[in-house]
Parts: structure tokens; sequence; C-alpha cells
């Protein structure tokens, strides 16, 4: 059962820790390795402790969910969403829906779990795929097994959402939302979703670590956001808040939003963000943060990125 939220009500946004770093090098700043497990030990005590109680994995983050599985406090319970990890054919076969409900298995084996919170198909085009509607089926059928609670799917855009509605009964969308990436707020694709009674994850709030660089450390790659986010930090020093607060303030005063994703490397950082969590949800969001959405996708989508 979720603990309610203390301080601000059951309207305002609770963080879901995501666990990418667990398992793969991951970030912007190239990290050489994943997160140690001593590390990853303290952050999910500290998370815990700290009223933090859903994670964000995948099989395909490297052995993430192995890691949270032996790392995991033996009193936390958490909430976990995972992912249905990509079908590399061009049909879906009933050997792939055997193969992907034994990852299932495994999966929970690995999080030592005896079910999720919710299951995710992280690449929307499977849906489209000959042979979908036995994926489709056999996700409802571990819905309705009291697997997972709640079936999704993790898209990049409205075009996405767009193409599988119809075909998956999700309950669960996860979308990117940050200050310059602001199309699904601004589209209404987050209220429309919430007013349906879906529940919206949003992750990459901090744009992967971009809004939390100084414009002049940002690479070559990103310099088309340089620009943007100088006024961020401008708009986020004369509102008195740290960039963390500053990005998370947008986020938070979305309507419709339910969970923010966060991905920590330390307890350092996770103590960070809860803090910059705090002050964004007890302060009113700088209006000026309204007026710094991107429209260009080589800035606001990660997969464009190039070196």
């Amino acid at each position: 059962m979720e603990r309610a939220n203390r301080s601000c009500g059951p309207a305002v946004p609770k963080l879901a820790l995501g666990t990418v770093q667990f398992g793969l090098a991951y970030g912007l700043s190239r990290p050489d390795a994943p997160v140690s497990l001593a590390k990853i030990r303290e952050i999910l005590r500290t998370a815990w402790e700290a009223e933090v109680d859903m994670l964000d994995t995948a099989p395909v983050y490297g052995d993430a969910e192995k890691r949270i599985g032996a790392s995991r406090p033996a009193a936390a319970q958490f909430s976990v969403v995972s992912k249905v990890a990509r079908f590399a054919v061009d049909e879906i076969s009933a050997a792939d829906i055997a193969q992907f409900q034994s990852c299932v298995r495994r999966s929970l084996e690995q999080l030592g779990t005896d079910r999720l919170y919710a299951l995710l198909v992280h690449s929307p085009d499977d849906l489209l795929k000959p042979g979908a509607s036995d994926l489709v089926r056999a996700l409802v059928d571990l819905k309705s097994a009291g697997l997972t609670e709640r079936i999704g799917v993790s898209v990049y855009d409205r075009d996405m959402l767009d193409a599988v509605a119809g075909i998956l009964p999700y309950d669960l969308v996860q979308l990117p939302l940050n200050v310059l990436d602001q199309r699904l707020a601004r589209d209404g694709t987050i209220r429309s979703l919430a007013a349906r009674g879906i529940e919206v994850h949003v992750r990459s709030v901090f744009l992967q670590g971009v809004l939390l660089l100084w414009p002049d450390a940002l690479p070559p790659r990103l310099a088309g956001a340089r620009e943007q986010v100088l006024k961020f930090w401008r708009v986020a020093d004369e509102a008195g808040l740290s960039p963390p607060a500053a990005a998370l303030s947008y986020v938070v005063h979305q309507e419709g939003v339910s969970r923010i994703v966060i991905g920590v490397d330390d307890v350092a950082s996770l103590t960070e963000n809860l803090e910059a969590m705090r002050v964004a949800t007890s302060r009113p969001m700088p209006a000026a943060l309204n007026d710094l959405g991107l429209d260009d996708l080589d800035v606001v989508d990660p997969r464009r990125w190039v070196d």
C-alpha cells in the first residue's frame, strides 16, 4: 500500500527512484562504471527512510534488477516499475512471447518480489508489429494473474502514444517532461491522460543532467541548448532556487503528473534532490519557467544527441 505524502497531500507528485545507473555507466558525464553495490545499499536505505517508495527499473539496465534485489533493505517494501525489453524482430512469435514471460519471472526473482507495480512496454514500436496482439494478451494475463498491478507504455512523444491507442489497454504512461521539453504539458496530453484515470510518470526532469550544468560546461553536441539553459539558471537565481529545485518546480506544478522519476549516483545527490523536491513543492512555480520550452528535438530528445 502506498504511504501517504505527509506534507503535500495526494495531488502533489511523489518521487520514484530511477535505477539505470545501478546497472549501467549512464549519464551526461559518462561515468566509467555503474553505481557500486555499497552505494546502492546506502541509496536504497536512505530513499526508503525518506519515504521514497517506488523504484523504476528494467531488464535492459544491465544487472540493475539483480543488484536491487541484493541490496534492498529487508524492511523496504518498494513498489517496482519494470519494462518489457525491446523485441529485436520484425514479427513477434510464440517463442518471443515465451521468452518475454520467462524474462518477467526472472525479473521478479531477481528483485525479490512476487509482483510488480507496473510493467511497461519499453519500445512502443513493438505494439505495431505483426504478432503484437499476443504480446498485449500476455500483458493483460499477467495483470489478471496479479503479477503486475498496472500495464503501460513508455513513450517519447504524442505520436507514439497515438500510434498505440486502442492496441494496449494501458493504465500507466511514462513520458519525458522538463523545463526545456514542455511538449506534452503544453498540448494537454498529461492532463488528458490523468482525466481518464491513467497514471502519468515523468522522466528526464533534469534532461539527463543538462539543466544542472553551467551552460559553458555543456558538451559541443548540446550547443543548441546553451542559451536556454543560461536563461533557466537566471530564472532559478532570480527566484532564489537551486537549479534542481527550479527544474523540479516546473514538473511538480504540472496538472496530472503522479510520479517524478529521478536517478542518483550517491546518497549526497539523493539528499540534494529530496531537499530540492521539498522546496519545489512548498513554493509557487516561477512563471518564467513556462517560457523556456524548446521545439528543437536535437536538444530535447536525448536519442538525437551525437558527439
